[in-house]
Formats: structure tokens, C-alpha cells, sequence
């Protein structure tokens, strides 16, 4: 089974000749890297696929526009079994974009998807750009994430992000 691989993995370490700490690293990499540690999968017998209960899929919301737990409308409305109702679904999705809570949701969604990460690596010419600093690269990585929050918050859609006839300036 999958722990007795672990372990086989961490004394073939040992009789390697690495100490406790060393022989550690190769299982915890296989854990790290399994698909079971990165992604939630939820309890299920068969194999093929289930519909997410409406607790599952309270936690997945929240996770993924809060990065935290339900709050406590999100439960309750979980436990009487609401949510698989598509109209308070989004009732409840708009209710939580609309909560400052998502801003996260709204940094690291438009981080990856517009791979900001690419700023850093630009050389900008000092002597021609004098007042260009980590500051004004921070405030400029904080445009993109605040015009990307006012079309997602005014139901700006998609094609307006691409073409938007106004950005978020500092």
C-alpha cells in the first residue's frame, strides 16, 4: 500500500547512508506532489464520479472566493440543503464577491491567470525612468488587480476586461 511505499522509500534513504533528517526528504516529496494532498478529493466508494453534497460544496466556495471556511450562512444554508438550487447558488456566490474577503480570490485568480508574476522580471532604464521604483511596480501589479475587482463587482464580464473602455488607475 501507499504508507508502506513511503516507508520503504525513507530506509532505502537510511541504508544509503543519509541521516534521519535527509532519508525524510524523498517520501515527503512523493507526498507533496501527490494529487491527493494537492487537491480536496471527496470520500467516495465508487469510481466513477458523485455530486458534491451541499456541505462540500459550501467549503469549495468558500475556499475558493474567501480562501477560508463558510460562514455561518453559508452552513446553514448547506445543512438544509439549499445550495444545489442554482438560483440561491448564485445568490450566495454574488453575496460572497461582494464581501472584501474575496479580494483574494481576486489577486491570486488574475495573478495567475495574467502571469503577473512576468513583472518582476522586466529591466526597466533607471535614467530614463528615475521615479520607477518597487513602489510604483507594486501600485501597477494593484491596478490590474483593481480593475480586474471593479468589472468582476459590476458584472463587467470577460470580454470588457479584454477590451474595457476604463482601468483602475493609482
Amino acid at each position: 500500500n501507499y504508507l508502506d511505499r513511503l516507508v520503504q522509500l525513507y530506509e532505502e534513504e537510511k541504508k544509503n547512508g543519509l541521516n534521519f533528517h535527509r532519508a525524510l526528504v524523498t517520501p515527503l516529496a512523493v507526498i507533496l506532489a501527490s494529487p491527493s494532498f494537492l487537491y480536496l478529493q471527496e470520500p467516495n466508494d465508487s469510481p466513477t464520479r458523485r455530486p458534491l453534497t451541499d456541505q462540500e460544496l459550501a467549503v469549495r466556495l468558500s475556499y475558493l472566493l474567501w480562501s477560508g471556511p463558510p460562514d455561518q450562512r453559508l452552513q446553514y444554508l448547506a445543512r438544509k440543503g439549499k445550495l444545489g438550487n442554482p438560483k440561491i447558488l448564485k445568490e450566495e456566490t454574488e453575496r460572497l464577491l461582494a464581501d472584501p474577503r474575496s479580494m483574494e480570490f481576486v489577486r491570486s485568480f488574475t495573478h495567475q491567470w495574467l502571469q503577473m508574476e512576468r513583472l518582476d522580471f522586466f529591466q526597466f532604464n533607471f535614467l530614463l525612468y528615475p521615479q520607477f521604483d518597487e513602489s510604483m511596480k507594486m501600485a501597477a501589479r494593484e491596478e490590474v488587480f483593481q480593475t480586474f475587482n471593479s468589472l468582476l463587482r459590476n458584472d463587467g464580464g470577460l470580454g470588457n476586461l479584454l477590451r474595457s473602455d476604463h482601468v483602475v488607475i493609482n
